[in-house]
């Protein structure tokens, strides 16, 4: 059954999708554990909240997606992806980056590209393409939805509803009837609806909104079954999506990127027998998330684990660093001499004098000045992108302790 995730991913190519990390400043979002407080919320509550909630015209979001397919003969096979799209849609002409990471039972690919002037001009692999696209495709390239969906009454077994901080989260239980349709029109980027006995047993998902009405973060899981040459097999899906630097993700396309990017063949001249695919161990997934975290620091962002035991990554000529402190659980960034830190186990950064506390509504010292204030906050948002880029989230580490 995995051999359709290997035909899957050349799918991908020629359905285009791609992109490239960048440093850019933004507004921090939350992630830090809260206090969960149980609501008491209607169908109508949560039908509002999907139907009322504001759509940022840029944001950056992290993506994961999981299919784990356990075989009648104790086998398993898996397809893991995880991406990072960084959507610039506060002009008229939409910018992007879109970075993805595919493991098909580890045979691994990687795609990274630019979305400008209605073309997506990716590299597959080390293969360069440009395709032309909407804004539309290019979205579901990134196999996850990117908003939320109001379902209707009757589709949801039960509701409840949680306060987390500023945030509200609604989570559904699906009824089994109408599973099968939701899991095949919305989230099967896979095809298991294709294949004989196709039966989702179970569905949940959970949306989180932020402070001002807006999707912060959406979760999927559902369980299905299905045949494949006489093998009944169950499979484990899951996929996230949470959202940061709403409003304020900025994409830059350069003049000489365009330069470079003018050589790109168009995707149907691809030679695909010139796709290799990555089938080395040195992105795969650790037993824990800060071993995996350690792990592609190094091989997907270029870090340089130093005889100290810290991670460092310096860019723009030297003049600035991020450096990771794992026994500390600390977050360093530093512009020339100035430096900050972000400290993701008790949630608090620092500057000098000046601490921000995230877990207290993102408290700040009488000792800040706003814009010191601002840059912590924004530090954390780098690190986060740290953790997007490596599949993870903070969410992720600081679960772990």
């Amino acid at each position: 059954m995995i051999r359709k995730a290997e035909i899957c991913l050349l799918c991908l190519v020629l359905a285009g999708c791609g992109s490239a990390a960048q440093k850019t400043d933004g507004t921090a979002s939350s992630t830090a554990p809260a206090a969960v407080q149980r609501l008491s919320v209607s169908y109508d509550d949560y039908s509002n909240a999907i139907k009322n909630a504001e759509t940022a015209r840029s944001y950056t979001a992290g993506v994961k997606c999981a299919y784990d397919m356990h075989y009648s003969d104790n086998t398993m096979d898996a397809f893991d992806m995880d991406a990072v799209l960084e959507y610039d849609g506060s002009t008229s002409d939409v910018n992007a980056h879109l970075n993805q990471n595919i493991d098909s039972n580890g045979t691994k690919s990687t795609m990274d590209g630019y979305y400008y002037g209605g073309r997506l001009y990716n590299t597959y692999n080390s293969v360069t393409y440009y395709e032309d696209m909407d804004v539309d495709g290019l979205l579901s390239s990134v196999l996850v939805p990117l908003s939320a969906k109001c379902y209707d009454k009757d589709d949801i077994k039960s509701l409840s509803g949680t306060q987390e901080g500023s945030k509200t989260v609604y989570t559904l239980t699906l009824d089994p009837k109408a599973a099968d349709d939701i899991f095949s029109s919305r989230y099967d980027s896979y095809g298991l609806k294709d294949y004989d006995d196709f039966n989702v047993t179970s569905g949940t998902v959970k949306d989180t909104f932020d402070e001002k009405g807006r999707l912060a973060n959406e979760t999927a899981d559902f369980t299905i079954s299905v045949s494949y040459e006489s093998q009944k097999i169950t499979v484990d899906y899951s996929s996230e999506v949470s959202f940061s630097r709403l409003d304020s993700t900025s994409v830059t396309i350069t003049d000489d990127m365009k330069k470079s990017q003018a050589s790109y063949v168009n995707y149907r001249d691809i030679d695909t027998s010139s796709i290799k695919t990555i089938t080395d161990d040195d992105d795969s997934a650790e037993a824990t998330v800060t071993d995996t975290f350690r792990k592609r620091l190094v091989s997907r962002l270029n870090y340089n684990k130093g005889s100290d035991g810290l991670y460092t990554l310096e860019f723009n000529n030297g003049n600035e660093s991020y450096q990771i402190d794992f026994s500390r659980h600390t977050f360093l960034y530093a512009e020339r001499s100035i430096k900050y830190s972000y400290n993701w186990k008790s949630d608090v950064g620092s500057m000098g004098s000046c601490t921000v506390d995230f877990s207290n509504d993102s408290h700040r010292t009488s000792e800040c000045k706003d814009s010191t204030a601002d840059t912590i906050e924004q530090v954390k948002t780098y690190f986060e992108m740290e953790l997007y880029y490596c599949g993870l989230t903070l969410a992720d580490l600081q679960a772990e302790g």
